[in-house]
Formats: C-alpha cells, sequence, structure tokens
C-alpha cells in the first residue's frame, strides 16, 4: 500500500529562499529517478493556521512511495540520501525528520491533492485524540459539500516513529480558496474546531510541479 511522507526542513531563516531553490534542484535529481517513488513536490508555506507567512520562504516535501521498504532502502543509509543531504545541509539550521502516513482509507492515494494549484494539510501528533479529529474533519469535508466545493481530500494515520499522528489534506484551484473557507459560517467554524485540537497545525501550500 502507497505511503505518503512530509518532511519540515528546518532551514536558517535568512537563507530559505536560496535553501528551497537548492533542494528543488536536489530533490529533483534525487527522486525522479529513485525506486518507489510515486510522486514528489516541494512546497512553499504560503499559510500556517490562517496566517500569511509567504515572506518567511518556508518549505515542504511531499513523497508519496509505493509502500515503506522503498522509504527504507533510501532513508538514512543509501548513497543517493547522503548525496541529497549533502547539498541541503549548508542551509540547515537543525536536522528534520520525516513523517510517514498510511492512507486512512483502503486503496485511496494522496497524490491528487498535491496536483492542483494548493494544498491544504491538517497535521500534528494527536496521540488519543484521533476519534476526535476524524470527527472534526468530517465536519469540515460535510460543510465544504453542503457548500458546493469540489472536495478533493485525503486523510492519514501516522505509522512507525510517527504512530499517533493524523494527516487531513485538501487539494484547491489556488490559495485564495484556501483563504476564502473564513468567508461561510459553517467551514469557518470547522477549521478553527480543527486548529484547536491540541497537537494539530493547519498549513496551506504552494507545491512546485513534482515528477512522477
Amino acid at each position: 500500500m502507497p505511503i505518503t511522507e512530509f518532511v519540515f526542513p528546518f532551514f536558517k531563516p535568512e537563507l530559505a529562499k536560496e535553501a528551497h531553490a537548492a533542494a528543488k534542484t536536489a530533490f529533483k535529481h534525487t527522486f525522479s529517478k529513485e525506486p518507489g517513488v510515486l510522486h514528489h513536490g516541494l512546497g512553499y508555506i504560503t499559510r500556517h493556521n490562517g496566517k500569511d507567512i509567504t515572506h518567511e520562504y518556508r518549505s515542504v516535501l511531499s513523497i508519496e512511495w509505493q509502500d515503506p521498504s522503498y522509504f527504507h532502502a533510501f532513508y538514512p543509509s543509501s548513497p543517493s540520501y547522503q548525496e541529497t543531504m549533502a547539498s541541503i545541509v549548508p542551509f540547515a539550521a537543525a536536522k528534520s525528520t520525516p513523517v510517514l502516513f498510511q492512507n486512512a482509507t483502503e486503496n485511496k492515494r494522496s497524490l491528487a491533492c498535491f496536483q492542483r494549484g494548493a494544498t491544504q494539510v491538517f497535521t500534528g501528533a494527536v496521540g488519543d485524540r484521533v476519534t476526535e479529529v476524524k470527527g472534526a474533519w468530517d465536519d469540515l469535508i460535510a460543510a465544504l459539500r453542503k457548500e458546493g466545493r469540489d472536495v478533493v481530500e485525503w486523510t492519514g494515520l501516522g505509522i512507525e516513529d510517527a504512530k499517533g499522528s493524523w494527516a487531513g489534506v485538501l487539494g484547491w484551484p489556488d490559495i485564495e480558496s484556501i483563504d476564502s473557507l473564513v468567508n461561510n459560517d459553517q467551514t469557518s467554524k470547522a477549521v478553527k474546531k480543527l486548529r484547536d485540537i491540541e497537537g494539530v497545525q493547519e498549513y496551506g501550500i504552494v507545491f512546485d510541479q513534482g515528477e512522477k
């Protein structure tokens, strides 16, 4: 079963824009030929919990793997991983840890959420609050459908070191579509309900065109 990986790099703020460009080149070189990679994309985080942070040039990497074995063959000891990290380390302020998610809905891939103009990600270590966060997510999806929105969504549950983590992902035509959620009372309340759950963070992301 495919898994989805998220990595939120900690780049030095003064080098963040340059770091993103270097990472884009390195990741394209690596993941366009890495076995088991179904899709990858590097994105700019332009919103964090509803706040515009475009000026911070914060990055996020998303990779969809065919199954966990391919991820483990790559990370952390493969020559291709070491080569990729060598080009990123000069920009790093701290080590980043990959977080792996399996599909919460059987046989449903996350790919479609990353192929639109913008991606909205709710994620975090929620522990025993999984039932609560799933309920809040269902409320958001119901509110979006009631509003007549074109809903492209995916949810995942953390595996291995990320057990207890959860991710809910929505694909949107553009970042303005994410911003507009506050204009409807029901969707605004649903978004706030998710944000207010301890451990959950919300990101609005514009991904570069990924490979595969």
